[in-house]
């Protein structure tokens, strides 16, 4: 998933240390499911990058191109 645009800037601006490719350790929460991962910077969008475990897109019934509400929080003990 791409993160968006205006939640990136406030990523950045809050984590203005991290450089280049350097991934940013998040909190997700996408409907019942929680789970630790990083983000990552995507120059072509300007924004970050946030995977998705195949778990995940099962047990929430996620498909490509799907519009999903999520809730992220940077976490710097992930």
């Amino acid at each position: 998933m791409t993160v968006p645009k205006d939640a990136a800037d406030e990523i950045k601006f809050f984590n203005a240390s991290a450089k280049g490719f350097m991934p940013i350790a998040v909190k997700v929460r996408v409907g019942k499911t929680t789970w630790k991962t990083s983000i990552f910077p995507d120059s072509k969008s300007g924004s970050y990058l946030l995977p998705v475990k195949a778990e995940v897109r099962k047990a929430e019934k996620l498909s490509a191109g799907d519009q999903v509400t999520l809730t992220l929080s940077v976490n710097s003990d992930v």
